[in-house]
Protein backbone atom coordinates (compact mmCIF):
# COMPACT_ATOMS: atom_id res chain seq x y z
CA UNK A 1 0.00 0.00 0.00
CA UNK A 2 1.64 3.24 -0.62
CA UNK A 3 2.81 5.66 2.03
CA UNK A 4 1.02 8.57 3.45
CA UNK A 5 4.31 10.52 2.10
CA UNK A 6 3.57 9.06 -1.47
CA UNK A 7 0.31 10.27 -1.62
CA UNK A 8 1.07 13.88 -0.20
CA UNK A 9 3.93 13.74 -3.15
CA UNK A 10 1.67 12.89 -5.40
CA UNK A 11 -0.78 15.49 -3.98
CA UNK A 12 1.63 18.21 -4.47
CA UNK A 13 3.08 17.17 -7.70
CA UNK A 14 -0.45 17.85 -9.48
CA UNK A 15 -1.11 20.89 -7.54
CA UNK A 16 2.23 22.53 -9.14
CA UNK A 17 1.43 21.22 -12.18
CA UNK A 18 -1.83 22.72 -12.38
CA UNK A 19 -0.39 25.58 -11.11
CA UNK A 20 2.65 25.80 -13.75
CA UNK A 21 -0.72 24.86 -16.93
CA UNK A 22 -2.83 28.14 -15.00
CA UNK A 23 0.65 30.48 -15.18
CA UNK A 24 1.65 29.49 -18.73
CA UNK A 25 -2.13 30.10 -19.85
CA UNK A 26 -2.11 33.35 -18.41
CA UNK A 27 1.07 34.51 -19.36
CA UNK A 28 -0.09 33.65 -22.83
CA UNK A 29 -3.92 34.50 -22.99
CA UNK A 30 -2.87 37.89 -24.90
CA UNK A 31 -0.82 36.06 -27.81
CA UNK A 32 -3.81 33.55 -28.84
CA UNK A 33 -5.63 35.29 -30.97
CA UNK A 34 -4.39 36.37 -34.55
CA UNK A 35 -4.75 39.58 -35.55
CA UNK A 36 -6.61 40.45 -38.71
CA UNK A 37 -4.78 43.06 -41.43
CA UNK A 38 -7.14 45.41 -40.07
CA UNK A 39 -6.31 45.33 -36.13
CA UNK A 40 -2.67 45.13 -37.53
CA UNK A 41 -2.88 48.50 -38.94
CA UNK A 42 -4.91 49.99 -36.18
CA UNK A 43 -5.00 48.68 -32.91
CA UNK A 44 -2.32 50.25 -30.59
CA UNK A 45 -0.77 49.25 -26.49
CA UNK A 46 -1.55 52.37 -24.19
CA UNK A 47 1.07 52.03 -21.74
CA UNK A 48 3.25 53.79 -19.96
CA UNK A 49 6.76 54.45 -18.51
CA UNK A 50 7.06 55.97 -15.11
CA UNK A 51 4.02 58.14 -15.67
CA UNK A 52 4.91 59.10 -19.11
CA UNK A 53 2.33 57.74 -21.48
CA UNK A 54 3.04 56.09 -24.95
CA UNK A 55 0.33 54.78 -27.99
CA UNK A 56 2.72 51.71 -29.63
CA UNK A 57 0.91 50.50 -32.78
CA UNK A 58 0.94 46.92 -32.42
CA UNK A 59 2.63 46.51 -35.76
CA UNK A 60 5.82 47.93 -34.18
CA UNK A 61 6.36 45.19 -31.89
CA UNK A 62 7.57 42.41 -33.97
CA UNK A 63 9.99 41.47 -31.50
CA UNK A 64 7.53 39.80 -29.57
CA UNK A 65 5.85 38.78 -32.88
CA UNK A 66 8.86 36.60 -33.80
CA UNK A 67 9.44 35.11 -30.46
CA UNK A 68 5.27 34.50 -29.96
CA UNK A 69 4.20 33.81 -33.52
CA UNK A 70 1.39 36.04 -32.58
CA UNK A 71 0.96 39.63 -32.84
CA UNK A 72 0.19 40.89 -28.63
CA UNK A 73 -3.31 42.17 -28.55
CA UNK A 74 -4.08 44.79 -26.42
CA UNK A 75 -7.04 44.65 -23.90
CA UNK A 76 -10.41 45.53 -24.77
CA UNK A 77 -10.26 48.56 -22.29
CA UNK A 78 -6.93 49.84 -23.70
CA UNK A 79 -8.88 49.57 -27.07
CA UNK A 80 -11.27 51.15 -25.74
CA UNK A 81 -8.73 54.19 -23.92
CA UNK A 82 -10.07 52.84 -20.46
CA UNK A 83 -6.83 51.76 -19.21
CA UNK A 84 -3.22 52.38 -19.75
CA UNK A 85 -0.51 49.52 -18.65
CA UNK A 86 2.64 50.55 -16.80
CA UNK A 87 5.62 49.14 -17.96
CA UNK A 88 9.33 48.83 -17.21
CA UNK A 89 10.25 49.78 -21.09
CA UNK A 90 9.27 49.93 -24.57
CA UNK A 91 10.63 48.33 -27.76
CA UNK A 92 10.00 48.52 -30.67
CA UNK A 93 11.31 47.36 -34.16
CA UNK A 94 11.29 49.64 -37.32
CA UNK A 95 12.58 50.01 -40.92
CA UNK A 96 14.60 52.00 -42.62
CA UNK A 97 15.42 55.09 -44.14
CA UNK A 98 12.02 55.97 -42.49
CA UNK A 99 11.21 53.69 -39.57
CA UNK A 100 8.23 52.24 -40.92
CA UNK A 101 6.09 49.44 -38.90
CA UNK A 102 5.76 45.73 -40.13
CA UNK A 103 3.17 45.42 -43.33
CA UNK A 104 2.24 42.73 -45.38
CA UNK A 105 4.09 44.40 -47.81
CA UNK A 106 7.35 44.87 -46.46
CA UNK A 107 7.20 41.60 -44.57
CA UNK A 108 9.93 39.65 -46.20
CA UNK A 109 12.36 42.69 -45.23
CA UNK A 110 11.48 41.85 -41.27
CA UNK A 111 12.01 38.54 -41.62
CA UNK A 112 15.49 38.74 -42.94
CA UNK A 113 18.08 37.21 -40.89
CA UNK A 114 20.69 39.49 -38.93
CA UNK A 115 19.30 43.02 -38.99
CA UNK A 116 19.18 43.92 -42.30
CA UNK A 117 17.50 47.21 -42.47
CA UNK A 118 15.71 46.81 -38.91
CA UNK A 119 16.46 49.29 -36.38
CA UNK A 120 15.33 47.69 -32.62
CA UNK A 121 14.91 50.71 -30.44
CA UNK A 122 14.51 50.23 -26.40
CA UNK A 123 13.26 53.24 -23.91
CA UNK A 124 13.56 53.11 -19.96
CA UNK A 125 13.66 54.86 -17.23
CA UNK A 126 16.70 57.31 -17.24
CA UNK A 127 19.05 55.91 -13.89
CA UNK A 128 22.25 56.43 -12.63
CA UNK A 129 23.51 57.59 -16.04
CA UNK A 130 26.58 59.95 -14.53
CA UNK A 131 27.34 57.17 -12.22
CA UNK A 132 27.60 54.43 -14.80
CA UNK A 133 29.80 56.60 -17.44
CA UNK A 134 32.24 57.70 -13.52
CA UNK A 135 32.30 53.46 -13.77
CA UNK A 136 33.16 53.19 -17.21
CA UNK A 137 36.09 55.40 -17.97
CA UNK A 138 37.18 53.96 -14.71
CA UNK A 139 37.00 50.43 -15.45
CA UNK A 140 37.26 50.60 -18.73
CA UNK A 141 38.84 53.51 -19.95
CA UNK A 142 42.61 52.60 -19.29
CA UNK A 143 42.31 49.65 -21.78
CA UNK A 144 40.88 52.30 -24.46
CA UNK A 145 43.22 53.08 -27.63
CA UNK A 146 42.45 56.36 -28.50
CA UNK A 147 42.33 56.47 -32.39
CA UNK A 148 41.81 58.74 -35.76
CA UNK A 149 38.55 60.45 -35.81
CA UNK A 150 36.73 58.55 -38.59
CA UNK A 151 34.34 59.82 -41.39
CA UNK A 152 31.49 57.75 -40.16
CA UNK A 153 30.61 59.44 -37.12
CA UNK A 154 32.23 63.56 -37.04
CA UNK A 155 32.43 64.87 -33.38
CA UNK A 156 32.45 61.45 -31.76
CA UNK A 157 35.52 60.37 -30.22
CA UNK A 158 36.86 57.32 -31.52
CA UNK A 159 38.46 53.87 -29.45
CA UNK A 160 39.75 50.86 -29.88
CA UNK A 161 38.71 48.25 -27.17
CA UNK A 162 40.50 45.43 -27.79
CA UNK A 163 39.63 43.23 -24.85
CA UNK A 164 35.92 43.39 -26.21
CA UNK A 165 37.29 43.20 -29.98
CA UNK A 166 35.20 46.47 -30.43
CA UNK A 167 35.32 49.98 -31.87
CA UNK A 168 34.17 52.29 -29.20
CA UNK A 169 32.61 56.13 -30.33
CA UNK A 170 32.32 58.47 -27.39
CA UNK A 171 30.63 62.22 -27.49
CA UNK A 172 33.05 63.10 -24.91
CA UNK A 173 36.70 61.88 -23.87
CA UNK A 174 35.22 61.94 -19.68
CA UNK A 175 32.67 61.32 -17.68
CA UNK A 176 29.50 63.25 -18.98
CA UNK A 177 25.65 63.37 -17.96
CA UNK A 178 24.61 63.48 -21.54
CA UNK A 179 27.36 61.43 -22.93
CA UNK A 180 26.27 59.07 -26.02
CA UNK A 181 27.97 55.87 -27.05
CA UNK A 182 28.02 53.63 -30.25
CA UNK A 183 30.27 50.45 -29.70
CA UNK A 184 30.57 48.12 -33.19
CA UNK A 185 31.42 44.55 -32.19
CA UNK A 186 33.50 42.71 -34.84
CA UNK A 187 32.59 39.69 -36.58
CA UNK A 188 34.61 37.02 -34.67
CA UNK A 189 32.47 33.64 -36.55
CA UNK A 190 31.42 33.65 -40.31
CA UNK A 191 27.22 33.58 -38.77
CA UNK A 192 27.78 36.52 -37.05
CA UNK A 193 25.79 39.60 -38.05
CA UNK A 194 27.41 43.13 -37.37
CA UNK A 195 26.10 45.62 -35.52
CA UNK A 196 26.18 48.51 -33.82
CA UNK A 197 24.59 49.69 -30.37
CA UNK A 198 23.93 53.00 -29.39
CA UNK A 199 23.43 54.27 -25.57
CA UNK A 200 21.61 57.84 -25.91
CA UNK A 201 18.66 59.68 -24.41
CA UNK A 202 15.38 60.15 -24.94
CA UNK A 203 13.38 63.60 -23.39
CA UNK A 204 16.29 63.64 -20.33
CA UNK A 205 14.12 61.45 -18.24
CA UNK A 206 14.62 58.06 -20.40
CA UNK A 207 17.61 55.54 -21.65
CA UNK A 208 17.26 55.21 -25.40
CA UNK A 209 19.28 51.91 -26.49
CA UNK A 210 19.48 51.36 -30.61
CA UNK A 211 20.83 48.73 -32.58
CA UNK A 212 21.18 48.34 -36.22
CA UNK A 213 23.47 47.08 -38.84
CA UNK A 214 27.19 47.91 -39.12
CA UNK A 215 26.63 49.23 -42.72
CA UNK A 216 24.56 52.05 -40.85
CA UNK A 217 26.65 53.61 -38.68
CA UNK A 218 27.40 56.85 -41.09
CA UNK A 219 23.69 57.55 -40.92
CA UNK A 220 23.45 56.79 -37.09
CA UNK A 221 22.53 60.35 -35.77
CA UNK A 222 19.49 60.46 -38.51
CA UNK A 223 18.23 56.98 -36.89
CA UNK A 224 18.35 58.48 -33.75
CA UNK A 225 16.42 61.51 -34.88
CA UNK A 226 14.10 59.57 -36.73
CA UNK A 227 13.52 56.85 -33.76
CA UNK A 228 13.11 59.78 -31.22
CA UNK A 229 10.72 61.91 -33.35
CA UNK A 230 8.44 58.38 -33.73
CA UNK A 231 8.58 58.10 -29.94
CA UNK A 232 7.69 61.63 -29.87
CA UNK A 233 4.73 60.40 -31.91
CA UNK A 234 3.67 58.02 -29.98
CA UNK A 235 3.63 59.84 -26.59
CA UNK A 236 1.58 62.66 -28.64
CA UNK A 237 -1.06 60.31 -28.97
CA UNK A 238 -1.10 59.33 -25.83
CA UNK A 239 -1.67 63.20 -24.10
CA UNK A 240 -4.70 63.06 -26.41
CA UNK A 241 -6.09 60.04 -24.84
CA UNK A 242 -5.93 61.40 -21.06
CA UNK A 243 -5.89 58.10 -19.71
Amino acid sequence: MPSMTYHLRRGLFCMMALLFIALVSACSSKHTQPMTPEELRTLKLRTSVEGYGFDVPVNYLYDDFEIHKVWPRPSRAQVEGRVRDKVDEIKITALLPDMESYTEANAVQFAEPGYGKKVIARLYKRRYWIANWQYYFSAVGPFLTRLPDTQETPGMVHYRYERGKEDVYLSYDHPENNLIRIICKDKLREWEYQACHVDALYSDSFNLYLAFDRAYLSQWREIDRKIQALFDRFHDSALQQRI
